[in-house]
């Protein structure tokens, strides 16, 4: 909640991965967009937000992610992965 806690990259790749796994919804929002607001020339942002635009039914909004987030990093195999499920 401190201002390092905010801008700690790490700390809310980690709190996304965890909501992502209990189906925390609002949580995965949350740190996809910090995540986001923090460094948008990483992936791990997309990733997240792609993830939860995906478990609420949003397939062209995640596609979007996705592409966005394999533009940024081409050669990451969990952009081209996630692609394909959701594709699915």
């Amino acid at each position: 909640r401190d201002d390092a806690g905010s801008a700690d990259r790490v700390a809310w790749l980690t709190l996304g991965r965890v909501a992502l796994r209990l189906n925390d919804l609002p949580r995965l929002r949350q740190a996809a967009s910090r995540l986001l607001s923090i460094d948008a020339s990483q992936p791990d942002g997309r990733l997240l937000m792609a993830a939860w635009q995906r478990r609420r039914g949003d397939l062209d909004g995640a596609l979007r992610s996705l592409d966005a987030a394999i533009e940024i990093a081409p050669r990451q195999s969990e952009a081209w992965a996630m692609r394909s499920v959701v594709l699915k």
